[in-house]
Parts: C-alpha cells; sequence; structure tokens
C-alpha cells in the first residue's frame, strides 16, 4: 500500500512544529511583557489624585492626574494654548473655524504644580480652573451642555523652577470626533438641544424649590389664620 508516512519526514515535521510553536511562545511573552510593562509606564505616569474641591468646578466629575511631564499624540486632538497661569485661548479657530464640525469627547486641563503643592494646589488653582473651563464655555457651549464628554484635570510636578513651569504645555487639550457630513452635524445639534433643555428644566426645578424653601414659613402662618 501506498502512504504518504515516512518515519524521517515526520520527525522533521515534528522539528519544525515545536520550533515553530517555540517562536510563537516566545512572541506571545514579549507581546505580554510589552502590554503589562506599557500599561505600569501609564499608570506610574499619570498618578490618580483626589478631586475633592475642584470638581465642582467641572460640568462632569473630573478625574485629576499628576504627571512628570504631560505629551499627547493621539491624531484627533487639539491642544488650545494657554500661558502659564492665563486663561486665555491663544489659538480659538483651531477648534472653532466657522461651524461646528468636531464634537468633543474627552478634555484634560492641563497645569503645572509649581508654585503651589500637593497640600494646597487645589485652594491655590481653583480660580484658575475654573476660569479655564469659563473660557472654554465661550469658545463652543457645547463643552458645557454635552455630557458625554470625559474630563481630566493634569497636574505636571516635576518642575522646581518658574522657567521649567513656563516651558511645559498649558491650556486645554481636546479630544475629538469629525463630524464629516451635514447629517452628522443635524444629529449632534439634536443632542445637544436636548442636554440644553434638560438643564434648563433642571434649573428651573431648582429654582421652584428655592422659592418653596424661602416661602414656607410664610404659608405656614397664611394657613394658621
Amino acid at each position: 500500500m501506498y502512504s504518504l508516512y515516512n518515519k524521517t519526514s515526520f520527525q522533521k515535521f515534528l522539528q519544525i512544529t515545536s520550533n515553530n510553536k517555540f517562536r510563537v511562545l516566545v512572541i506571545l511573552i514579549a507581546l505580554l511583557f510589552g502590554f503589562f510593562t506599557s500599561n505600569v509606564f501609564a499608570a506610574d505616569s499619570l498618578r490618580l489624585t483626589d478631586n475633592t474641591i475642584i470638581r465642582n468646578l467641572f460640568p462632569k466629575t473630573p478625574k485629576v492626574y499628576f504627571t512628570g511631564k504631560y505629551d499627547f499624540k493621539d491624531s484627533n486632538t487639539i491642544h488650545l494654548k494657554m500661558n502659564y497661569g492665563s486663561d486665555k485661548i491663544l489659538n480659538p479657530n483651531n477648534l472653532i473655524d466657522g461651524e461646528r464640525d468636531k464634537r468633543p469627547r474627552r478634555v484634560d486641563i492641563v497645569m503645572t504644580l509649581y508654585p503651589s503643592n500637593l497640600e494646597n494646589w487645589r485652594e491655590d488653582f481653583k480660580d484658575l480652573i475654573a476660569s479655564r473651563i469659563e473660557s472654554l464655555y465661550e469658545l463652543d457651549s457645547a463643552f458645557f451642555y454635552d455630557k458625554g464628554i470625559k474630563w481630566n484635570l493634569i497636574i505636571q510636578d516635576e518642575d522646581v523652577n518658574l522657567y521649567q513651569a513656563k516651558k511645559k504645555n498649558h491650556g486645554v487639550v481636546v479630544n475629538y470626533t469629525l463630524l464629516p457630513t451635514i447629517k452628522h452635524k443635524e444629529r449632534y445639534k439634536i443632542i445637544l438641544r436636548k442636554f440644553s433643555s434638560h438643564f434648563t428644566e433642571q434649573i428651573g426645578g431648582k429654582k421652584m424649590f428655592e422659592v418653596a424653601k424661602r416661602n414656607k414659613e410664610n404659608w405656614k402662618n397664611m394657613l394658621s389664620h
């Protein structure tokens, strides 16, 4: 009977297969090692901290991170530049140029810790944080109404003097999704109107509650007569 089986060929096949398996195993281990080390690096470079005091300055509860130096490399990202200690957007047309063609997805407010410290930065910088966010609102109301935006405060803490601090990135970094067609733009307008309407209703409800609270004693007196 004719057979394709050959002992020598089979041994070579096993050797090749085992070698390939070994190579695959080595590659997988390398990939996994790279994955874990990259995560460790990321976790070390962005260190999460408490957002007490400043969280109410944001339209949505932010995450607050410390890092030595903030860098951004995403393609769909715009750096709205501000000078050290300033809230003025130096390049507003980079985000808004005639029409709304982008939807913000993540906003990083970028600052430096100097000349404050780990204990006092919240009190020292809360006015600057608030004014930088206000500058965003004035540029585009979407930053106020769009509740799908994720907010971060990034504080660079490796600087030891004013010269070093001024050389760092400052301002606001916006990660966005393009709105390429009229349909996308109209859909986003509808989303913003819904958010805006919901916000207006909330404010109206709060005002009514405050009025009722202030007049509670007066109403009691009226009912007792």
